[in-house]
């Protein structure tokens, strides 16, 4: 028995570290290629995920592996947002881009909720969307 077990404990961990090379393989090229269009790299990076997912072309499938990854993205995403700007650079900036960079996303965030509502997400989930969809903007915002 645990024999039997050891050897699929192995080829989770293989499908997994699979599955993280295929996801890690898009990001780069759609990186590259966002890149080539001027635009930012996180563009690239959340194509890329869309793409590669279970709801996507489903090359990578596993629930427990796709999420795993979002979480670690969103921290490295969160962490490359504060490299962006120091303190000293944002009071320089003024109080009206503060003021119109909460507006951006609080606007952004109550679109996405809506339109997760209007097709037919509960209320939790659109607040879940929205607020996704607001950081992914502002990240690109930020950018460029």
């Amino acid at each position: 028995m645990n024999g039997q077990r050891a050897s699929t404990l192995a080829s989770v961990d293989w499908n997994a570290l699979t599955q993280l090379l295929i996801l890690l393989a898009a990001a780069l090229i759609f990186g590259t290629i966002a890149e080539q269009f001027r635009q930012s790299a996180i563009v690239g990076y959340l194509l890329a995920g869309m793409c590669v997912g279970p709801h996507g072309f489903g090359l990578v499938g596993e629930t427990e592996t796709v999420n795993m990854i979002a979480e670690l993205g969103i921290a490295l995403l969160l962490f490359t947002i504060g490299l962006e700007f120091s303190f000293k650079q944002l009071r320089r900036l003024g109080r009206g881009v503060l003021l119109a960079g909460g507006l951006q996303i609080a606007v952004t965030w109550a679109g996405g909720g809506a339109a997760a509502i209007l097709l037919g997400a509960s209320t939790g989930t659109a607040v879940t969307v929205g607020a996704m969809i607001a950081l992914s903007s502002t990240a690109v915002v930020l950018r460029l």
